[in-house]
């Protein structure tokens, strides 16, 4: 009996995610179209346009709360996550892995098979009414909306999946997996994505037509200045506020790449090829930047970068770290969190080397959290700046380390 349930478990979620889905987005819909042709709403004053990508926008959103909550909660792709091995873990890996999964095939199949059936009876007229007049075929209307909305919600599928994923892995490494919830949990957070869209979302083209009117002062604004001046001030301010933190960057790493290699062949090292050095400022990637040899002492390094001095960095894991940026002013502001995964493979010496060094770096310590300075070892890593790493090359000191995290 466990073992034919199991075998249907997907197939009813897929019908799961079908009906919970497309019911809140009928209703958010129909609460929509209701007070957008209100007497007295302002809505009125919108275009048709904006009114249907609010309704498009409302489905992609229901979709990815719904599947996310579902599949967060799913106790048997859990015990199936827990028995793979994560050491190597990509996201190449585990996405490849989602795409294998017989579970997720079966599930997504089902849901996708209903959804195509409903575009065909017209669930999702928003979005054939962006292309096509109002007196269009209903069977194109349907073909339309089939082509748009299911890779659209394929696609959301996938990155979803790997997002769970990703948090399992992260609870898992810190034996924190009773943070998921209990079926109390999923309860009121059922509840509270039934009840926001129909009650919220609807008011989000008051917001759109805030936009509009600005908008449509802007221009008479601009209108009324230099529009060369105008777009001179804004690529100056892009200047100032990325490319030149960018450009600082750069010719420090260079700088840094030039000593390097001085040293080591100073110091009888040898150095190997950098591997892409500058795309740490970009996006750090998975595996050594470069290594040096000397005999047999063999030391890994990679690069961890970030443009301002500002961004605070913290490391969760030894294979995840998030970057927090603060938009505002000391006072009053709010954080946004950039996370990024980084990491070298094997039983070999490693080493981080973050270039410009953040005012402060943090690691997780056994659930507390502890500043980092240059010279200190987490997990298998020994953190350096680039001065501090060079100067440990010129006192053959690589291998000791200030305190462990």
């Amino acid at each position: 009996m466990d073992k034919e349930y199991r075998v249907y478990k997907p197939i009813l979620r897929g019908i799961l995610i079908f009906t919970w889905t497309i019911s809140i987005k009928l209703l958010t819909s129909l609460v929509i179209y209701t007070y957008s042709v209100a007497s007295d709403s302002p809505m009125r004053d919108l275009p048709d346009f904006a009114i249907h990508l609010v309704s498009i926008s409302a489905a992609l959103f229901i979709y990815n709360s719904v599947l996310r909550l579902i599949s967060l909660f799913d106790a048997s792709s859990l015990d199936d996550f827990l028995l793979e091995d994560h050491s190597n873990s990509t996201f190449s890996k585990e996405l490849l892995g989602i795409l294998k999964s017989k579970d997720n095939i079966s599930e997504s199949i089902t849901a996708m098979f209903l959804f195509a059936i409903s575009c065909l009876m017209g669930a999702f007229p928003e979005i054939a009414g962006l292309f096509l007049e109002q007196n269009g075929s209903n069977v194109i209307y349907g073909l339309l909306s089939f082509a748009i909305i299911i890779p659209l919600f394929i696609i959301i599928g996938i990155f979803c999946k790997y997002e769970v994923r990703r948090y399992w892995k992260v609870l898992y490494e810190k034996q924190e997996l009773e943070k998921i919830g209990s079926p109390l949990g999923f309860l009121w957070r059922a509840v509270l994505i039934t009840l926001a869209y129909p009650i919220v979302y609807p008011f989000l083209p008051l917001l759109l037509f805030v936009i509009f009117n600005a908008i449509n002062l802007l221009v008479k604004v601009i209108g009324a200045l230099n529009f060369i001046g105008t777009i001179i001030a804004i690529f100056s301010i892009l200047i100032v506020v990325y490319f030149i933190p960018l450009l600082r960057g750069i010719l420090k790493r260079r700088k840094f790449i030039k000593m390097l290699k001085i040293l080591c062949a100073s110091k009888g090292f040898t150095l190997s090829d950098m591997k892409k050095p500058y795309s740490s400022f970009i996006h750090p990637k998975i595996g050594s930047s470069f290594i040096i040899k000397r005999g047999q002492e063999e030391y890994h390094c990679a690069f961890v970068s970030t443009l301002h001095r500002g961004t605070h960095l913290y490391f969760t894991t030894d294979t995840d770290a998030y970057f927090r940026h603060r938009i505002g002013t000391k006072n009053h502001h709010f954080t946004i969190n950039h996370h990024i995964e980084y990491g070298i493979r094997g039983n070999v010496k490693k080493f981080i080397i973050i270039s410009p060094l953040p005012k402060h770096v943090f690691a997780d310590s056994d659930g507390s959290v502890r500043e980092l300075l240059p010279g200190d070892k987490m997990w298998d890593y020994i953190m350096y700046n680039m001065s501090g790493f060079l100067n440990a090359i010129d006192r053959d000191c690589l291998d000791k380390y200030n305190i462990t995290i």
